[in-house]
Protein backbone atom coordinates (compact mmCIF):
# COMPACT_ATOMS: atom_id res chain seq x y z
CA UNK A 1 0.00 0.00 0.00
CA UNK A 2 1.54 3.31 -1.10
CA UNK A 3 2.07 6.02 1.49
CA UNK A 4 0.35 9.35 1.18
CA UNK A 5 2.75 12.21 0.47
CA UNK A 6 1.38 15.53 1.68
CA UNK A 7 2.54 19.01 2.60
CA UNK A 8 2.05 18.58 6.35
CA UNK A 9 1.31 15.61 8.58
CA UNK A 10 -2.08 16.58 9.94
CA UNK A 11 -3.01 13.22 11.58
CA UNK A 12 -0.02 13.44 13.97
CA UNK A 13 1.11 17.06 14.19
CA UNK A 14 -0.80 19.13 16.70
CA UNK A 15 -0.87 22.22 14.50
CA UNK A 16 -0.14 23.23 10.95
CA UNK A 17 2.59 25.52 12.27
CA UNK A 18 4.83 22.47 12.71
CA UNK A 19 5.52 22.38 8.98
CA UNK A 20 6.50 26.05 8.87
CA UNK A 21 8.69 25.61 11.96
CA UNK A 22 10.51 22.69 10.36
CA UNK A 23 11.12 24.69 7.19
CA UNK A 24 12.44 27.61 9.24
CA UNK A 25 14.82 25.32 11.17
CA UNK A 26 15.90 23.60 7.96
CA UNK A 27 17.04 26.88 6.46
CA UNK A 28 18.76 28.16 9.62
CA UNK A 29 20.65 24.88 10.12
CA UNK A 30 21.50 24.48 6.41
CA UNK A 31 19.75 21.10 6.19
CA UNK A 32 19.28 20.10 2.57
CA UNK A 33 16.62 17.37 2.78
CA UNK A 34 14.13 16.15 5.37
CA UNK A 35 11.67 13.28 5.08
CA UNK A 36 9.14 12.45 7.80
CA UNK A 37 6.81 9.45 8.00
CA UNK A 38 4.14 8.80 10.60
CA UNK A 39 1.93 5.80 11.13
CA UNK A 40 -0.90 4.93 13.48
CA UNK A 41 -2.05 1.37 14.15
CA UNK A 42 -2.53 -0.43 10.85
CA UNK A 43 -3.10 2.76 8.85
CA UNK A 44 -1.12 3.62 5.73
CA UNK A 45 2.05 5.63 6.48
CA UNK A 46 1.77 9.36 5.86
CA UNK A 47 4.94 11.06 4.63
CA UNK A 48 6.09 14.62 4.33
CA UNK A 49 9.15 16.18 2.71
CA UNK A 50 11.12 19.40 3.02
CA UNK A 51 13.64 20.47 0.43
CA UNK A 52 14.23 18.53 -2.79
CA UNK A 53 12.69 15.19 -1.72
CA UNK A 54 9.83 12.85 -2.51
CA UNK A 55 8.53 9.67 -0.89
CA UNK A 56 11.20 7.60 -2.67
CA UNK A 57 14.20 9.68 -1.56
CA UNK A 58 16.76 7.38 0.07
CA UNK A 59 18.69 8.41 3.19
CA UNK A 60 21.58 6.94 5.13
CA UNK A 61 20.04 5.50 8.30
CA UNK A 62 23.29 5.45 10.34
CA UNK A 63 22.48 3.91 13.76
CA UNK A 64 18.85 3.43 12.79
CA UNK A 65 20.38 0.39 11.07
CA UNK A 66 20.70 -1.29 14.48
CA UNK A 67 16.96 -1.86 15.14
CA UNK A 68 16.59 -3.43 11.69
CA UNK A 69 19.48 -5.78 12.42
CA UNK A 70 17.93 -6.57 15.81
CA UNK A 71 14.61 -7.40 14.14
CA UNK A 72 16.48 -9.73 11.78
CA UNK A 73 18.11 -11.51 14.74
CA UNK A 74 14.71 -11.92 16.41
CA UNK A 75 13.28 -13.37 13.21
CA UNK A 76 16.21 -15.80 12.90
CA UNK A 77 15.59 -16.88 16.49
CA UNK A 78 11.90 -17.29 15.69
CA UNK A 79 12.87 -19.49 12.72
CA UNK A 80 15.14 -21.64 14.89
CA UNK A 81 18.36 -20.48 13.22
CA UNK A 82 19.91 -19.28 16.48
CA UNK A 83 19.08 -18.60 20.11
CA UNK A 84 19.18 -15.25 21.85
CA UNK A 85 20.91 -16.98 24.74
CA UNK A 86 23.46 -18.99 22.76
CA UNK A 87 27.06 -18.64 23.92
CA UNK A 88 30.51 -19.68 22.72
CA UNK A 89 30.38 -17.40 19.68
CA UNK A 90 34.18 -17.51 19.59
CA UNK A 91 33.88 -21.20 18.66
CA UNK A 92 31.90 -20.19 15.57
CA UNK A 93 34.05 -17.22 14.56
CA UNK A 94 37.25 -16.65 16.56
CA UNK A 95 37.28 -13.03 17.67
CA UNK A 96 40.98 -12.78 16.85
CA UNK A 97 40.27 -13.76 13.24
CA UNK A 98 37.42 -11.25 13.12
CA UNK A 99 39.77 -8.48 14.26
CA UNK A 100 42.44 -9.44 11.74
CA UNK A 101 39.94 -9.63 8.89
CA UNK A 102 38.73 -6.08 9.50
CA UNK A 103 41.91 -4.34 10.57
CA UNK A 104 41.14 -3.98 14.27
CA UNK A 105 43.98 -4.11 16.78
CA UNK A 106 43.71 -6.38 19.77
CA UNK A 107 45.45 -5.10 22.90
CA UNK A 108 48.35 -3.63 20.97
CA UNK A 109 48.60 -6.83 18.94
CA UNK A 110 49.08 -9.04 21.98
CA UNK A 111 47.96 -12.65 21.73
CA UNK A 112 44.40 -13.35 22.82
CA UNK A 113 44.71 -15.47 25.94
CA UNK A 114 42.33 -17.93 27.60
CA UNK A 115 40.82 -15.21 29.77
CA UNK A 116 40.06 -13.13 26.68
CA UNK A 117 38.46 -16.11 24.93
CA UNK A 118 36.32 -16.71 28.01
CA UNK A 119 35.11 -13.11 27.78
CA UNK A 120 34.14 -13.52 24.12
CA UNK A 121 32.45 -16.86 24.78
CA UNK A 122 30.37 -15.20 27.50
CA UNK A 123 28.72 -13.04 24.82
CA UNK A 124 25.14 -13.87 23.86
CA UNK A 125 23.08 -12.20 21.12
CA UNK A 126 20.82 -10.76 23.82
CA UNK A 127 23.82 -9.26 25.62
CA UNK A 128 25.17 -7.80 22.38
CA UNK A 129 21.84 -6.31 21.29
CA UNK A 130 21.41 -4.61 24.68
CA UNK A 131 25.00 -3.23 24.68
CA UNK A 132 26.17 -5.06 27.79
CA UNK A 133 29.38 -6.70 26.55
CA UNK A 134 31.66 -3.86 27.65
CA UNK A 135 33.58 -4.10 24.36
CA UNK A 136 34.20 -1.12 22.10
CA UNK A 137 36.56 0.15 19.42
CA UNK A 138 38.81 3.12 20.11
CA UNK A 139 38.48 5.38 17.07
CA UNK A 140 41.80 7.07 17.69
CA UNK A 141 43.89 3.87 17.87
CA UNK A 142 41.55 1.41 16.08
CA UNK A 143 42.10 -0.84 19.08
CA UNK A 144 39.51 -3.10 20.68
CA UNK A 145 39.06 -2.45 24.38
CA UNK A 146 36.70 -3.58 27.10
CA UNK A 147 35.55 -1.24 29.85
CA UNK A 148 33.97 -3.95 32.00
CA UNK A 149 33.42 -7.69 32.02
CA UNK A 150 30.62 -9.19 29.89
CA UNK A 151 27.69 -9.89 32.17
CA UNK A 152 28.33 -7.05 34.60
CA UNK A 153 25.34 -4.77 35.00
CA UNK A 154 26.87 -1.89 33.08
CA UNK A 155 25.97 -0.29 29.77
CA UNK A 156 28.38 0.57 26.95
CA UNK A 157 26.86 1.61 23.62
CA UNK A 158 28.95 0.20 20.78
CA UNK A 159 28.53 -1.04 17.23
CA UNK A 160 31.58 -3.33 17.32
CA UNK A 161 29.87 -6.30 19.05
CA UNK A 162 26.93 -5.99 16.63
CA UNK A 163 29.32 -6.17 13.69
CA UNK A 164 30.86 -9.28 15.26
CA UNK A 165 27.42 -10.86 15.75
CA UNK A 166 26.65 -10.08 12.10
CA UNK A 167 29.77 -11.95 11.01
CA UNK A 168 28.90 -14.88 13.29
CA UNK A 169 25.45 -15.08 11.69
CA UNK A 170 26.96 -14.91 8.21
CA UNK A 171 29.33 -17.72 9.22
CA UNK A 172 26.36 -19.83 10.31
CA UNK A 173 24.80 -19.29 6.89
CA UNK A 174 27.83 -20.25 4.80
CA UNK A 175 26.71 -22.58 1.99
CA UNK A 176 27.31 -26.31 1.99
CA UNK A 177 29.55 -27.71 -0.73
CA UNK A 178 28.25 -30.31 -3.20
CA UNK A 179 29.11 -31.76 -6.60
CA UNK A 180 27.34 -30.20 -9.55
CA UNK A 181 24.23 -32.33 -10.15
CA UNK A 182 23.48 -33.82 -13.53
CA UNK A 183 19.85 -32.75 -13.27
CA UNK A 184 18.57 -29.21 -12.72
CA UNK A 185 17.51 -29.69 -9.09
CA UNK A 186 19.35 -27.32 -6.78
CA UNK A 187 18.92 -26.96 -3.02
CA UNK A 188 18.91 -23.55 -1.42
CA UNK A 189 22.18 -22.24 0.06
CA UNK A 190 24.28 -25.05 -1.39
CA UNK A 191 27.37 -24.32 -3.46
CA UNK A 192 27.49 -26.78 -6.38
CA UNK A 193 30.91 -27.11 -7.98
CA UNK A 194 32.65 -28.87 -10.84
CA UNK A 195 36.08 -28.57 -12.44
CA UNK A 196 36.56 -27.71 -16.08
CA UNK A 197 40.23 -26.65 -16.36
CA UNK A 198 41.36 -23.96 -16.10
CA UNK A 199 38.28 -23.03 -14.08
CA UNK A 200 36.18 -24.17 -11.17
CA UNK A 201 32.52 -23.75 -12.09
CA UNK A 202 29.90 -23.10 -9.44
CA UNK A 203 26.18 -22.56 -9.09
CA UNK A 204 24.43 -21.39 -5.94
CA UNK A 205 20.80 -20.64 -5.14
CA UNK A 206 20.81 -18.15 -2.27
CA UNK A 207 18.30 -18.08 0.59
CA UNK A 208 16.08 -15.66 -1.34
CA UNK A 209 15.76 -18.17 -4.20
CA UNK A 210 18.03 -16.30 -6.62
CA UNK A 211 20.35 -18.56 -8.62
CA UNK A 212 23.84 -17.46 -9.62
CA UNK A 213 26.55 -19.19 -11.65
CA UNK A 214 30.14 -18.24 -12.36
CA UNK A 215 33.70 -19.52 -12.55
CA UNK A 216 36.87 -19.17 -10.47
CA UNK A 217 40.36 -19.44 -11.95
CA UNK A 218 42.00 -22.57 -10.54
CA UNK A 219 45.39 -20.85 -10.66
CA UNK A 220 44.07 -18.16 -8.31
CA UNK A 221 43.25 -20.97 -5.87
CA UNK A 222 46.67 -22.62 -6.38
CA UNK A 223 44.64 -25.69 -7.28
CA UNK A 224 46.05 -28.33 -9.65
CA UNK A 225 42.99 -30.60 -9.74
CA UNK A 226 41.94 -31.64 -13.24
CA UNK A 227 38.71 -33.33 -12.23
CA UNK A 228 36.51 -33.63 -9.19
CA UNK A 229 34.98 -36.86 -7.90
CA UNK A 230 34.47 -35.92 -4.25
CA UNK A 231 33.91 -32.47 -2.72
CA UNK A 232 36.28 -33.46 0.09
CA UNK A 233 39.08 -32.94 -2.41
CA UNK A 234 38.37 -29.21 -2.19
CA UNK A 235 38.60 -28.95 1.60
CA UNK A 236 42.01 -27.28 1.57
CA UNK A 237 40.77 -24.74 -0.98
CA UNK A 238 37.40 -24.11 0.65
CA UNK A 239 38.35 -20.88 2.50
CA UNK A 240 39.53 -19.23 -0.72
CA UNK A 241 36.52 -20.50 -2.66
CA UNK A 242 34.08 -19.10 -0.11
CA UNK A 243 36.03 -15.84 0.03
CA UNK A 244 35.81 -15.43 -3.73
CA UNK A 245 32.11 -16.31 -3.86
CA UNK A 246 31.44 -13.87 -1.01
CA UNK A 247 33.30 -11.09 -2.86
CA UNK A 248 30.80 -11.43 -5.66
CA UNK A 249 27.85 -11.13 -3.29
CA UNK A 250 26.73 -14.70 -3.95
CA UNK A 251 26.51 -15.82 -0.31
CA UNK A 252 24.08 -15.08 2.50
CA UNK A 253 25.55 -11.85 3.82
CA UNK A 254 23.61 -9.39 5.97
CA UNK A 255 21.88 -7.74 3.02
CA UNK A 256 20.70 -11.07 1.59
CA UNK A 257 19.42 -12.20 5.00
CA UNK A 258 17.65 -8.88 5.52
CA UNK A 259 15.96 -9.15 2.13
CA UNK A 260 14.52 -12.53 3.04
CA UNK A 261 13.47 -11.88 6.64
CA UNK A 262 12.81 -8.12 6.73
CA UNK A 263 12.74 -6.14 3.49
CA UNK A 264 10.64 -8.49 1.34
CA UNK A 265 8.02 -9.43 3.99
CA UNK A 266 7.57 -5.79 5.03
CA UNK A 267 7.63 -4.39 1.46
CA UNK A 268 10.67 -2.22 2.18
CA UNK A 269 11.40 -1.89 -1.52
CA UNK A 270 13.94 0.95 -1.23
CA UNK A 271 16.04 -0.51 1.60
CA UNK A 272 19.47 -2.13 1.54
CA UNK A 273 22.51 -2.72 3.77
CA UNK A 274 24.70 -2.21 0.70
CA UNK A 275 27.53 -4.13 -0.94
CA UNK A 276 29.68 -3.96 2.21
CA UNK A 277 26.94 -4.41 4.81
CA UNK A 278 27.46 -3.46 8.43
CA UNK A 279 24.77 -4.05 11.06
CA UNK A 280 25.71 -0.87 12.90
CA UNK A 281 25.32 1.77 10.23
CA UNK A 282 25.11 0.95 6.49
CA UNK A 283 21.33 0.74 6.00
CA UNK A 284 19.95 3.05 3.33
CA UNK A 285 16.19 3.48 3.29
CA UNK A 286 13.26 5.85 2.93
CA UNK A 287 11.15 7.32 5.70
CA UNK A 288 8.17 5.36 4.36
CA UNK A 289 10.07 2.05 4.37
CA UNK A 290 11.25 2.63 7.92
CA UNK A 291 7.74 3.52 9.04
CA UNK A 292 6.53 0.18 7.65
CA UNK A 293 9.28 -1.54 9.62
CA UNK A 294 8.41 0.01 12.99
CA UNK A 295 4.70 -0.46 12.28
CA UNK A 296 5.24 -4.19 11.79
CA UNK A 297 7.23 -4.49 15.01
CA UNK A 298 4.88 -2.46 17.20
CA UNK A 299 1.87 -4.45 15.93
CA UNK A 300 3.50 -7.88 16.38
CA UNK A 301 2.65 -9.01 19.91
CA UNK A 302 5.01 -11.99 19.65
CA UNK A 303 7.94 -9.55 19.50
CA UNK A 304 6.83 -7.17 22.25
CA UNK A 305 9.16 -8.92 24.72
CA UNK A 306 11.98 -7.07 22.94
CA UNK A 307 10.67 -3.78 24.39
CA UNK A 308 11.22 -4.95 27.98
CA UNK A 309 13.97 -2.88 29.63
CA UNK A 310 17.31 -4.70 29.86
CA UNK A 311 19.30 -2.08 31.75
CA UNK A 312 18.76 1.50 32.89
CA UNK A 313 21.08 4.37 32.12
CA UNK A 314 21.90 4.67 35.81
CA UNK A 315 24.37 1.90 34.86
CA UNK A 316 25.90 3.92 32.00
CA UNK A 317 29.23 5.38 33.21
CA UNK A 318 29.41 7.71 30.22
CA UNK A 319 25.96 9.19 30.94
CA UNK A 320 26.78 9.55 34.64
CA UNK A 321 29.85 11.56 33.66
CA UNK A 322 28.00 13.92 31.29
CA UNK A 323 24.29 14.19 32.21
CA UNK A 324 23.77 16.98 34.75
CA UNK A 325 20.62 15.62 36.44
CA UNK A 326 21.15 11.96 37.31
CA UNK A 327 17.42 11.62 38.01
CA UNK A 328 16.90 11.56 34.25
CA UNK A 329 18.90 8.33 34.07
CA UNK A 330 16.23 6.51 36.10
CA UNK A 331 13.77 7.06 33.25
CA UNK A 332 15.90 5.97 30.29
CA UNK A 333 16.71 2.33 29.55
CA UNK A 334 17.95 0.02 26.80
CA UNK A 335 15.88 -2.78 25.29
CA UNK A 336 16.68 -4.93 22.26
CA UNK A 337 17.43 -2.56 19.40
CA UNK A 338 16.08 0.65 20.92
CA UNK A 339 16.40 2.95 23.88
CA UNK A 340 13.35 3.50 26.06
CA UNK A 341 11.66 6.20 28.06
CA UNK A 342 10.18 4.39 31.09
CA UNK A 343 8.00 5.48 33.99
CA UNK A 344 8.91 5.35 37.67
CA UNK A 345 8.05 1.66 37.82
CA UNK A 346 10.15 0.79 34.78
CA UNK A 347 7.17 0.40 32.44
CA UNK A 348 8.11 1.24 28.81
CA UNK A 349 6.41 4.36 27.48
CA UNK A 350 8.30 5.11 24.27
CA UNK A 351 10.90 3.24 22.24
CA UNK A 352 13.26 5.54 20.37
CA UNK A 353 16.49 5.50 18.41
CA UNK A 354 18.80 8.14 16.99
CA UNK A 355 21.48 7.96 14.35
CA UNK A 356 24.05 10.06 12.59
CA UNK A 357 26.97 9.54 10.26
CA UNK A 358 28.51 12.17 8.03
CA UNK A 359 25.66 14.38 6.75
CA UNK A 360 22.94 11.89 7.76
CA UNK A 361 20.72 12.23 10.84
CA UNK A 362 17.67 10.25 11.92
CA UNK A 363 15.18 9.76 14.75
CA UNK A 364 12.42 7.25 15.33
CA UNK A 365 9.93 7.11 18.21
CA UNK A 366 7.30 4.43 18.90
CA UNK A 367 4.41 4.80 21.34
CA UNK A 368 4.25 1.72 23.59
CA UNK A 369 1.15 2.68 25.59
CA UNK A 370 -2.56 2.27 25.05
CA UNK A 371 -4.48 0.22 22.51
CA UNK A 372 -2.49 -1.19 19.59
CA UNK A 373 -4.95 0.29 17.10
CA UNK A 374 -4.15 3.80 18.34
CA UNK A 375 -0.39 3.51 18.84
CA UNK A 376 1.70 5.75 16.64
CA UNK A 377 5.26 6.01 15.40
CA UNK A 378 7.22 8.75 13.67
CA UNK A 379 10.53 8.58 11.85
CA UNK A 380 12.48 11.40 10.27
CA UNK A 381 15.66 11.46 8.23
CA UNK A 382 17.70 14.55 7.42
CA UNK A 383 20.70 15.22 5.21
CA UNK A 384 23.19 18.04 5.42
CA UNK A 385 25.29 19.97 5.79
CA UNK A 386 28.47 17.88 5.61
CA UNK A 387 28.75 17.75 9.42
CA UNK A 388 25.03 17.08 9.81
CA UNK A 389 22.59 19.18 11.85
CA UNK A 390 19.41 17.11 11.64
CA UNK A 391 19.11 16.34 15.38
CA UNK A 392 18.04 19.95 15.83
CA UNK A 393 14.60 18.91 14.51
CA UNK A 394 13.89 16.49 17.38
CA UNK A 395 12.18 18.97 19.69
CA UNK A 396 9.82 19.92 16.86
CA UNK A 397 9.08 16.55 15.23
CA UNK A 398 9.40 14.10 18.14
CA UNK A 399 9.13 15.69 21.59
CA UNK A 400 5.57 17.17 21.29
CA UNK A 401 4.08 13.82 20.25
CA UNK A 402 5.88 11.21 22.39
CA UNK A 403 6.87 10.78 26.02
CA UNK A 404 10.60 11.48 25.70
CA UNK A 405 11.22 14.30 28.18
CA UNK A 406 13.98 12.50 30.11
CA UNK A 407 15.30 10.74 27.00
CA UNK A 408 15.71 14.02 25.13
CA UNK A 409 17.84 15.51 27.92
CA UNK A 410 19.84 12.28 28.24
CA UNK A 411 20.61 12.27 24.52
CA UNK A 412 21.46 15.97 24.33
CA UNK A 413 23.80 15.98 27.32
CA UNK A 414 25.44 12.60 26.75
CA UNK A 415 26.13 12.88 23.03
CA UNK A 416 26.11 16.66 22.85
CA UNK A 417 23.93 17.31 19.81
CA UNK A 418 21.48 20.19 19.71
CA UNK A 419 17.90 18.91 19.66
CA UNK A 420 16.30 22.31 19.08
CA UNK A 421 17.11 25.90 18.20
CA UNK A 422 18.63 27.90 21.06
CA UNK A 423 20.96 30.86 21.34
CA UNK A 424 24.52 29.91 20.32
CA UNK A 425 23.34 26.36 19.62
CA UNK A 426 26.33 25.54 17.40
CA UNK A 427 28.91 26.61 19.99
CA UNK A 428 27.08 24.80 22.79
CA UNK A 429 26.78 21.67 20.65
CA UNK A 430 30.51 21.68 19.94
CA UNK A 431 31.34 22.11 23.62
CA UNK A 432 29.08 19.23 24.69
CA UNK A 433 30.36 16.94 21.93
CA UNK A 434 33.97 17.60 22.86
CA UNK A 435 33.14 16.65 26.43
CA UNK A 436 31.73 13.35 25.19
CA UNK A 437 34.79 12.75 23.03
CA UNK A 438 37.00 13.28 26.07
CA UNK A 439 35.19 10.50 27.93
CA UNK A 440 35.42 8.25 24.86
CA UNK A 441 39.19 8.65 24.72
CA UNK A 442 39.58 7.75 28.38
CA UNK A 443 37.18 4.75 28.52
CA UNK A 444 38.07 4.18 32.19
CA UNK A 445 37.99 0.59 33.39
CA UNK A 446 35.22 -0.26 35.84
CA UNK A 447 35.89 -2.31 38.93
CA UNK A 448 34.45 -5.79 39.15
CA UNK A 449 33.74 -5.16 42.81
CA UNK A 450 31.13 -2.51 42.05
CA UNK A 451 28.80 -5.01 40.43
CA UNK A 452 28.84 -8.79 40.53
CA UNK A 453 29.24 -10.54 37.22
CA UNK A 454 26.02 -12.24 36.22
CA UNK A 455 26.36 -15.98 36.72
CA UNK A 456 26.02 -18.03 33.50
CA UNK A 457 23.14 -19.99 34.99
CA UNK A 458 21.13 -16.77 35.39
CA UNK A 459 21.19 -15.89 31.69
CA UNK A 460 18.73 -18.49 30.45
CA UNK A 461 16.31 -17.77 33.27
CA UNK A 462 16.48 -14.06 32.48
CA UNK A 463 15.52 -14.70 28.86
CA UNK A 464 12.71 -17.04 29.92
CA UNK A 465 11.32 -14.24 32.07
CA UNK A 466 11.53 -11.76 29.20
CA UNK A 467 10.16 -13.94 26.41
CA UNK A 468 6.43 -14.70 26.00
CA UNK A 469 5.56 -17.30 28.69
CA UNK A 470 3.16 -19.29 26.51
CA UNK A 471 5.80 -20.36 24.01
CA UNK A 472 9.13 -19.80 25.67
CA UNK A 473 9.73 -23.08 27.47
CA UNK A 474 9.37 -25.32 24.42
CA UNK A 475 10.80 -22.85 21.93
CA UNK A 476 13.88 -21.99 23.95
CA UNK A 477 14.80 -25.65 24.41
CA UNK A 478 14.45 -26.17 20.65
CA UNK A 479 16.56 -23.10 19.87
CA UNK A 480 19.28 -24.11 22.35
CA UNK A 481 19.50 -27.59 20.87
CA UNK A 482 19.61 -26.18 17.35
CA UNK A 483 22.26 -23.60 18.21
CA UNK A 484 24.49 -26.31 19.68
CA UNK A 485 24.11 -28.30 16.47
CA UNK A 486 25.08 -25.21 14.47
CA UNK A 487 28.23 -24.75 16.53
CA UNK A 488 29.19 -28.38 16.00
CA UNK A 489 28.54 -28.08 12.26
CA UNK A 490 30.62 -24.93 11.95
CA UNK A 491 33.48 -26.53 13.91
CA UNK A 492 33.78 -29.13 11.16
CA UNK A 493 34.29 -26.58 8.40
CA UNK A 494 35.91 -23.70 10.30
CA UNK A 495 39.10 -22.38 8.83
CA UNK A 496 41.81 -19.99 9.92
CA UNK A 497 42.15 -18.06 6.66
CA UNK A 498 41.16 -14.44 6.36
CA UNK A 499 38.05 -13.32 4.53
CA UNK A 500 37.81 -10.28 2.35
CA UNK A 501 38.67 -7.10 4.21
CA UNK A 502 35.75 -4.71 4.00
CA UNK A 503 35.59 -0.96 4.32
CA UNK A 504 36.82 0.84 7.41
CA UNK A 505 34.34 0.37 10.23
CA UNK A 506 33.73 3.08 12.81
CA UNK A 507 31.15 1.77 15.29
CA UNK A 508 31.70 4.03 18.29
CA UNK A 509 29.35 6.87 19.16
CA UNK A 510 31.94 9.51 18.25
CA UNK A 511 34.29 9.73 15.32
CA UNK A 512 37.40 11.86 15.50
CA UNK A 513 35.18 14.82 14.65
CA UNK A 514 32.71 16.12 17.19
CA UNK A 515 29.99 16.17 14.56
CA UNK A 516 29.48 12.48 13.84
CA UNK A 517 28.24 9.70 16.06
CA UNK A 518 27.17 6.14 15.22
Amino acid sequence: MKAKFISFVAPIFKSNSTASNVEMIRKKANIEQISVATVRGNDTPVTQGYGDVNEDTVFGAASLSKPVFTYLVLKLAEAGKLSLDMKRLNDILPFKDFCQQHGFKWKEDEEINEEDIARINAFTPEMILSHKTGFDLNNWTNEVNHQFEPGQEYYRYSGLPLFYLQKVIEKLHEPKLALMPENVSFEENTLYVSINPPNLRYTIVDITGVGRSSTIDLNALNCNLQKLTDVQELNSYLPKILEEVAKRGHTANLDVLAKKYVFAPLHMDHSSFGKKPCAANTLTTTAEDYARFVQAWMNDKTLHYAFNPRIRMTQDPWAKATVSDHQDLNYVAECLGFQLEVDGNGKPLTAFKTGDMGPWRGWVAIDLTGDLKERKATVFFAKGPDEGNGHILAETLIKPYFQVEHAMRWFKEKYGFATGLEEDWEALQKKRCERGMSYQKQSPKLSRSQEEVTAPSDSTQKMINLMPPATQTVQEQKLETHSNELVQEVDQVRNEDKKQEEGKFNPSPFSNSYSSYY
